[in-house]
């Protein structure tokens, strides 16, 4: 399996692992607490990865070749290529591959995978971890037990504590 942090993954137990991937998707796929881990990710300087993995899904679901090509050129120009404002971390290797493959008629939608997948693994193997630990996603499990998750999300309101608790706010 492709992906950087093979290591980490391999030390997890398999039925480990694979409730945590099932709570990482679920994240990534609500709405509701998607605001909350993109949040984390924003104080933990990282949301590009996050930001990366919903632009390959994306790429992977459009049918048009032209407007698929597009999308791929602009996820290259974002997260790929080196130097780009929103890099993320791929390897020489996986970097090399899809530059090859972006010559290719028609793209496959393969593309992005081993990249995707490295993402993922940091993502899953060591921020999400985090941020299931932070203060900012025992508010939303407290919120969620109290029956408030129906209420709508006020980041603006959570800024000023989440922020001071990272040590990273203020100027």
């Amino acid at each position: 399996k492709p992906g950087n942090n093979k290591s980490a993954s391999a030390s997890l137990p398999t039925a480990s692992l694979k409730g945590l991937q099932e709570s990482f998707l679920s994240v990534i796929r609500s709405p509701f607490v998607h605001a909350y881990f993109g949040k984390f990710l924003q104080q933990e300087l990282c949301e590009e990865n996050l930001f990366f993995f919903l632009a390959v899904d994306e790429f992977k679901a459009i049918k048009d070749q032209v407007i698929a090509r597009e999308m791929a050129v602009h996820i290259h120009f974002t997260y790929i290529q080196i130097g780009s404002e929103y890099q993320c971390n791929v390897d020489h290797p996986t970097l090399k591959h899809i530059e090859q493959n972006m010559k290719l008629d028609p793209l496959p939608r393969t593309l992005f995978d081993e990249a995707q997948t490295s993402v993922a693994d940091m993502l899953m193997l060591g921020i999400f971890m985090r941020f299931m630990q932070s203060e900012l996603y025992q508010r939303h499990q407290r919120r969620a037990q109290n029956g408030s998750i129906l209420g709508r999300l006020s980041l603006e309101e959570s800024d000023s504590s989440d922020t001071s608790s990272t040590g990273s706010g203020g100027s």
